[in-house]
């Protein structure tokens, strides 16, 4: 957490970043509120929902005049927050699907017809592929979707991060 306070101790609190925020008028995410709370040094930012609310379109980094990148901070939070086994669902059931198959969507029905309507040939992924995918992920710390921490101590099971579980 270090890190992250000394970076976001830079922050002049001008609120630039919230004013960009494209997901702050629909989940409610305040960046500055995230950023101020990091340079705080607060070691319990990547328990909460703030980390999976932000949509990575970095409005806010581009707007900081601060230069700091807030985007990389809510990326560090969800890193931390996924070694720990605190992911949302959705989230969670991606990273599966992209294990299983290779890739982050279902390949449907629809998606073949349209594939064969654009004259693009069958998509999927060989086994080889997936199994390649699945070491580069394993070896690059990627943690495993399927680990949970205990319901008592993730704020996303109890229902504080709701929105979370929305975006």
């Amino acid at each position: 957490m270090k890190d992250l306070a000394l970076k976001a101790a830079l922050c002049m609190q001008c609120q630039v970043c919230g004013a960009a925020c494209t997901a702050a008028p629909v989940n409610g995410l305040r960046p500055r509120e995230v950023v101020r709370r990091a340079a705080a040094g607060d070691e319990t930012l990547h328990q909460g929902p703030d980390p999976w609310l932000c949509v990575a379109c970095y409005a806010c980094a581009a707007q900081c005049r601060a230069g700091i990148d807030i985007s990389e901070l809510f990326y560090e939070l969800r890193n931390r927050a996924a070694a720990e086994g605190r992911i949302p669902e959705p989230y969670r059931a991606v990273a599966k699907q992209l294990l299983a198959t290779g890739c982050s969507f279902p390949i449907t029905k629809n998606t073949g017809r349209m594939r064969d309507a654009l004259g693009l040939p069958a998509f999927g992924v060989s086994g080889k592929g997936i199994a390649e995918l699945n070491t580069l992920c394993r070896e690059a710390g990627m943690p495993d979707p399927d680990k949970r921490v205990p319901a008592a101590a993730d704020a996303c099971a109890t229902g504080a991060c709701a929105a979370a579980k929305e975006v």
